[in-house]
């Protein structure tokens, strides 16, 4: 009797561990969690729709954490959709078991949009007249991107994010006397430092090709330079 309890034992403590290794390493690819994290999404906004095959959730015994990559995602709002490059979750096991707000970090990706369009499906999710003035502003012009973002334990995002992209073939028009024509730029979005470097591209036939803006927002200075 002795000998049979100690050897379910061991099998159990063999597939445990066993477990947590292949989750660890390899993870678990279900469709499982669909339902519920597009629930989450609607309620944000009940128009709101993140349409996606499965997710890929792998164990991080360190941190406790789940970390959940979805796998082709698509936001839709309303008539409009864009596509995403990533989207990655990490969920806290702890707050996840205590039924508390588990989202602490998040990744998205999006992949090479309109700007207008991007801008126009933005200020459909929340509207906004400064949307509503850059969708006047810019002509045209393709963004891609990623974020990083953290989250406390209500939900609110933390001002510690992180925003890097490109933009290429931007034209626009600012106050009616600023054009800017055939841009390629690279830009990075801190949480007191913006910056911004220009590859290519004009404004009022001035070229500012390798020129590097950024705006300091302790500071509350900018500077530029060539480079």
């Amino acid at each position: 009797m002795i000998k049979w309890i100690i050897r379910v034992f061991l099998i159990l403590v063999t597939f445990t561990v066993f477990s947590l290794f292949f989750l660890s390493f390899y993870g678990l690819e279900t469709d499982y969690f669909n339902s519920t994290i597009q629930n989450k999404v609607r309620t944000f906004n009940s128009n709101f729709n993140l349409e996606f095959q499965k997710t890929n959730i792998l164990l991080d015994l360190k941190q406790l954490e789940l970390k959940v990559k979805v796998t082709k995602p698509k936001i839709n709002f309303n008539n409009m959709s864009t596509d995403l490059s990533k989207l990655n979750l990490n969920i806290s096991i702890k707050s996840f078991l205590k039924d508390e707000f588990a989202l602490q970090r998040g990744e998205v990706g999006l992949v090479r949009t309109d700007i207008k369009k991007l801008i126009e499906l933005i200020n459909q999710i929340k509207p906004s007249p400064f949307l509503f003035v850059a969708k006047e502003i810019f002509n045209k012009g393709q963004i891609e991107g990623k974020a990083k973002i953290n989250f406390d334990t209500s939900g609110k995002i933390k001002d510690d994010y992180e925003i890097i992209g490109s933009i290429f073939n931007f034209d626009a028009k600012i106050l009616k006397k600023f054009n800017i024509n055939q841009t390629d730029a690279e830009f990075e979005l801190l949480k007191n430092n913006y910056s911004v470097y220009l590859i290519k591209g004009n404004i009022n036939d001035i070229n500012l090709a390798n020129s590097k803006f950024e705006i300091n927002k302790e500071n509350k200075n900018w500077s530029q330079k060539q480079i």
